[in-house]
């Protein structure tokens, strides 16, 4: 597929693959209506079948409006529990709240190699510190975690997560959703970076390293 910018050809070499098309279609029917159309992250479906609320079937269209189904029914029962008004948006939200938590109980889970790690987040700490805008949850309450926001320091407590460790996952998300391909390092140390972020069709990978503020 192929544009033209003046007078210069613009050639789009990759177009979105398999469970991305179903990612990209969606956010944008989110933007034109969040309080209808939920975004099929994969996190929210990855934590909706470890919870067993729901199930893929297999077929895109199906799944589809079955998830839509019970992100709607959500809505309501998240609403009475966080005392405030939830949307759509904001369901995915406490989605990649458990479903990090759950991935780092299993991270340290196998670096101990016994025990039980599962994560004692409560629903509603994840709802308290939703940002309201149209970016991605993960995306913008970087500016909070990064700021050491005391809320977000108690919701990950809650979790079992360091606040250092949720923005390197935040920001390793990000490197994500511009599609390089990424590799957390855990938390550095000296000079051991955070991340990597492998733009593996220009031939270069961005090196990078989070900080927390501390005392503002």
């Amino acid at each position: 597929m192929s544009a033209k910018n003046g007078s210069t050809p613009v050639t789009l070499t990759t177009v979105p693959k398999g469970k991305q098309r179903a990612i990209f279609l969606s956010y944008f029917w989110q933007v034109q209506d969040r309080t209808h159309w939920p975004v099929y992250y994969t996190n929210s479906v990855n934590t909706m079948v470890s919870h067993d609320l729901w199930h893929p079937s297999g077929d895109p269209a199906r799944d589809y409006l079955d998830y839509k189904e019970v992100e709607v029914g959500l809505v309501q029962p998240f609403s009475e529990a966080a005392n405030k008004p939830i949307n759509l948006y904001n369901v995915e939200h406490v989605w990649w709240y458990f479903g990090q938590a759950e991935a780092d109980a299993e991270i340290e889970k196998s670096q101990q190699g016994e025990g039980d790690s599962t994560p004692t987040g409560s629903m509603v700490d994840a709802i308290s510190a939703i940002p309201d805008s149209y970016v991605p949850p993960i995306v913008s309450v970087i500016s909070s975690i990064a700021k050491g926001d005391e809320r977000l320091v108690t919701a990950a407590e809650a979790s079992g997560v360091s606040l250092p460790r949720a923005l390197e996952r935040h920001v390793n998300a990000v490197f994500k959703i511009m599609g390089y391909e990424t590799k957390l390092l855990g938390q550095g140390h000296g000079r051991v970076p955070d991340g990597l972020a492998d733009a593996v069709d220009d031939n270069y990978i961005i090196i990078w390293d989070a900080k927390l503020r501390t005392d503002g």
